[in-house]
């Protein structure tokens, strides 16, 4: 599954949190009217794109987009669950995965796909001490905390780092599976996830795990979208997805 697109998203009242997505292709068509309770006349003019009610009933939709653009703005707009991007460049966005449908009224074809946003969950057992010795150098984390330095009896690791910003920093690392998050606030990023007991820093700290959460799970007829694939669609004006991890979208706060 490709990781397709880095976005940040923000929570009410709180600061930015970053997330990762990802996009699979499904079969089926778009579920005409299904989004127009969901979304109103207001609902995505942050975007750069024309944003608008379908005329043949199929609709609220941005047009003049390629997937990139189409599943990046989804996520922008909150809940989003799948994308139909039509080949005329009309994105439709959902915040629920309907069963399978034809493809109908949109009238020009296209390709409709799950979308599927990282969520941090509580993770079982504590640090697994040395097991990311290998998975990051002395360069890895700079850039995204000064205090990154290898503990020789648990790990790389940041500390003066509250637990979102662990989270957030493990996730710009890329290939981030875990965090463990000590009491004096240190930080364990590991791109695996195994049940250990190691306790840096002393008794209690916390285990997290990143999942990625969608409203569709992937069915025989599905197929994953390659990274051919993406870049056929989108073409040359996205870096971001040939180079996942290297930059993100701005927050709409």
């Amino acid at each position: 599954m490709l990781r397709a697109v880095i976005v940040l998203s923000c929570a009410a009242n709180a600061a930015a949190i970053y997330r990762i997505s990802t996009v699979t292709h499904m079969a089926g068509g778009n579920c005409d009217g299904t989004n127009i309770n969901q979304y109103n006349a207001n609902s995505g003019k942050f975007s750069a794109h024309q944003w608008g009610l379908d005329p043949y009933n199929a609709g609220w939709r941005w047009c003049g987009l390629n997937l990139h653009q189409c599943h990046d703005d989804c996520v922008r707009l909150g809940n989003c669950k799948e994308v139909f991007l039509a080949n005329n460049g009309c994105c439709f966005p959902k915040k629920t995965a309907p069963a399978t449908c034809p493809m109908t009224s949109t009238g020009h074809g296209g390709h409709r796909y799950a979308v599927h946003v990282s969520n941090w969950v509580t993770g079982t057992g504590g640090n697994c001490d040395h097991a990311n010795t290998h998975q990051y150098t002395a360069a890895s984390g700079k850039a995204h905390h000064a205090s990154w330095f290898h503990d020789p009896n648990a790990g790389w690791r940041w500390c003066g780092m509250a637990l979102q910003a662990c989270k957030d920093a493990c996730l710009k690392l890329g290939g981030c599976k875990a965090v463990y998050h000590t009491p004096n606030n240190c930080c364990y990023p590991h791109k695996t996830n195994s049940v250990c007991h190691g306790t840096p820093g002393g008794p209690g700290g916390h285990k997290y795990v990143v999942e990625m959460i969608s409203g569709h799970l992937v069915g025989a007829d599905d197929e994953e979208v390659t990274v051919d694939d993406i870049n056929e669609a989108v073409g040359a004006d996205s870096p971001a997805l040939a180079a996942f991890g290297k930059a993100a979208t701005a927050a709409l706060c």
